[in-house]
């Protein structure tokens, strides 16, 4: 009997996942569609950040991760966003940081990640960052 190379099923929105069996590194992988990303806004109010977003359809939560130092604004890397801040119900499509921003010593990105009742990822939100300049006198 010869065993199976991969298997799939859709979940109950509809997205394909896929398990599959990498005999090159003798890894079992498992990969899903995501459907959508989604714009992400942020803007000042009070001295605080305030992110914005549209609703995700079947989204049960949204997880806000940010990170913050210099390295994450060179273009090209990408942040691997070790802190989620907050968890919000499907229902959000806001949030405001408890920081405030101007801190030169502190630049913050920030991502939205809309997931489903089982945690699986429906869509990503674009990256946005606060990124504070400071004047030195020659």
């Amino acid at each position: 009997m010869t065993e199976p190379k991969w298997a799939g099923s859709p979940d109950p929105s509809g997205r394909p996942h896929i398990s599959y069996y990498d005999s090159a590194n003798g890894d079992l992988k498992y990969a899903w569609l995501v459907t959508s990303s989604f714009g992400l806004i942020g803007d000042v109010v009070n001295a605080l950040l305030q992110l914005t977003w549209a609703p995700v359809p079947d989204a049960a939560e949204y997880w806000i991760y940010g990170t913050s130092g210099l390295p994450w604004f060179v273009p090209g890397s990408a942040p691997s966003y070790q802190y989620r801040l907050a968890i919000l119900p499907g229902t959000s499509t806001g949030w405001e940081s408890g920081n405030g921003v101007g801190d030169p010593s502190a630049n913050w990105t920030y991502l939205v990640i809309a997931v489903d009742p089982e945690g699986a990822e429906l869509g990503r939100s674009n990256r946005i960052g606060e990124f504070d300049f400071e004047a030195e006198a020659p």
